[in-house]
């Protein structure tokens, strides 16, 4: 397996919803989170990214979560941890160009 690299955003940087998709741009570098960009929902378009590998051999430490939490909303704050929580759990090892890769991982502080 690869090893995999720890990143962290700060929660008390996150005041609104796209804050949150700037500071996952700075570690995973994609783009594209402009709400309602294309008619496309951000957490759809973060589903996409995640799911094409942008967070393999990747350790994110959301430090001050809860800050974030009440800055975003409890409802829109939990379906961003479900779409990582998904994307932690998905089945990477079916393709052979990921076999050394690390699955991504989320960890809340």
């Amino acid at each position: 397996m690869i090893k995999q690299q720890h990143f962290y955003i700060d929660g008390r940087d996150i005041k609104e919803k796209i804050d949150f998709y700037i500071q996952l741009d700075k570690i995973l570098h994609f783009e594209n989170y402009v709400e309602g960009s294309a008619g496309v929902p951000v957490l759809d378009v973060l589903w996409d990214v995640m799911t094409c590998g942008a967070g393999l051999n990747c350790i994110l430490h959301w430090t001050n979560s809860e800050i974030s939490k009440q800055n975003l909303g409890e409802e829109y704050f939990n379906l961003i941890i479900e779409t990582l929580r998904d994307a932690e759990n998905y089945p990477w090892h079916q393709w052979p160009q990921y076999a050394e890769d690390s699955p991504f991982k989320l960890c809340l502080e």
